[in-house]
């Protein structure tokens, strides 16, 4: 079977920025290779979060894939070491070619970053994953369009080592804490500058609590898109999805706590 992939994205920069999201779950990645484009589904550690990052062909300067197969490298130190003086203007290219797979003294891939001078670079490939990750298949009752940038200031209030609690309902999304020493809250209002839209099919309000985590999402995700949309059900996973600059998506699942 055939294994080759060239694909390359017009900025450095941001899909840096992708890859810096992806290493934020883990540091080793098994990516998806089709026709149609590039993808990734990958939990933490814990289990706790999931990404679900697609990167179509259209959002490709360049783009070959011979068919299916997949491919695993170091994301930490690809960004560490590959991506760590990317510059303005500047094109990546990935290339996997057959030998790769076939020959164990050759398993690398070939990294091209060309502005108005090339650098190229060879990483190791990793054994990959196979396992198959489900997405969730959850009815979300209530949907809201934030600026990513609001939702990031807001946060900083929060005590990052406390659990926050979320309650939508059809006008507004409150997170409050309830810490030992200073309680927290803050209420995002429908038709303000920070909340653009909010979808609600529940009756009464929606409410879950969620770990840790919730804080550093954001702040992660803050650099990939100026909007996201948040949706919830009552103690559910909530979904994070952004629509990237490249274009593609990522979409971010926490599972609440009990």
């Amino acid at each position: 079977m055939n294994h080759v992939l060239n694909v390359k994205y017009r900025d450095s920069q941001y899909f840096k920025r992708i890859l810096q999201a992806v290493e934020y779950f883990s540091d080793e990645a098994t990516f998806q290779v089709s026709p149609e484009g590039l993808s990734l589904q990958m939990m933490d550690p814990g289990k706790v979060m999931l990404i679900d990052l697609n990167l179509p062909k259209a959002g490709a300067e360049d783009y070959f894939a011979s068919g299916p197969f997949r491919f695993a490298f170091n994301v930490a130190e690809f960004v560490k070491r590959v991506l760590k003086n990317t510059v303005k203007d500047e094109s990546v290219t990935l290339n996997v070619a057959d030998e790769s797979f076939e020959d164990k003294t050759k398993s690398e891939f070939e990294i091209e970053l060309k502005s108005k001078f090339t650098r190229n670079f060879k990483v190791p490939l990793l054994e990959y994953s196979t396992e198959e990750i489900p997405m969730p298949k959850i009815n979300w009752t209530w949907e809201a369009i934030l600026v990513t940038e609001d939702v990031v200031t807001v946060f900083k209030d929060a005590v990052e080592d406390e659990a926050v609690k979320v309650i939508a309902t059809a006008e507004n999304v409150r997170f409050e804490q309830t810490g030992d020493y200073i309680g927290w809250f803050c209420e995002l209002k429908k038709g303000s500058d920070t909340v653009l839209n909010i979808e609600n099919q529940s009756e009464s309000p929606v409410k879950a609590t969620y770990g840790t985590m919730i804080h550093k999402l954001w702040n992660i995700l803050k650099p990939l898109s100026d909007v996201t949309r948040l949706s919830l059900a009552t103690d559910m996973p909530l979904k994070l999805k952004l629509e990237l600059a490249i274009p593609g998506t990522v979409t971010v699942f926490l599972a609440p706590r009990i």
